[in-house]
Parts: C-alpha cells; structure tokens; sequence
C-alpha cells in the first residue's frame, strides 16, 4: 500500500515523493515457521531530462526500514536504493 505525491516542478519535471507500507509472508521457512516481513518506504525520484512530455534522464531514491520474523529469531532491515534512468535513441 501507498501513495505519491507531487508538490514541486523542480528540475526539468515534477519531483514526485512516495510513501508506503509492505507486509508479506515469504514463500519460505526458517526454524520451521513462516517468515513474516514488514517494511516502511521512502522515496522520491528527480526528472532531469524530457522530451514531449516523456523523461529520458531521471534518478530515483528510496529508502526502507523493516523487519523480518519467523518463530523466535527477529532481524531489522535497512536498505537504500539509488537509480539512474536514461533512455532516448
């Protein structure tokens, strides 16, 4: 579950800001229990070059903060995901 929201134009386009919630159980086990998985998103990407409306350069950021469980073992998760998108002919 989650949202996006645009407030600005910055750059060469909108600087979209997205927020969301992931709770999973993973197809596997681990000490004979179900591994359950929850996790909170951060995130927001810059559009640095367009052409007709379409992005042909843009970095996307995201940062997640979780945890996963299964019987008695508990472990935290941190991840930060840079990318750099660039297309065109």
């Amino acid at each position: 579950v989650g949202v996006e929201w645009e407030a600005i134009n910055f750059w060469a386009g909108g600087l979209p800001i997205r927020l969301g919630f992931r709770q999973s159980k993973l197809p596997f086990r681990f000490l004979d229990e179900r591994v359950k998985e929850n996790t909170v998103s951060l995130g927001f990407s810059i559009v640095m070059a367009q052409a007709l409306g379409l992005p042909l350069a843009a970095l996307d950021v995201a940062a997640e903060a979780g945890s996963r469980r299964s019987g008695s073992y508990d472990e935290s998760l941190r991840r930060l995901t840079m990318t750099l998108r660039v297309g065109g002919n």
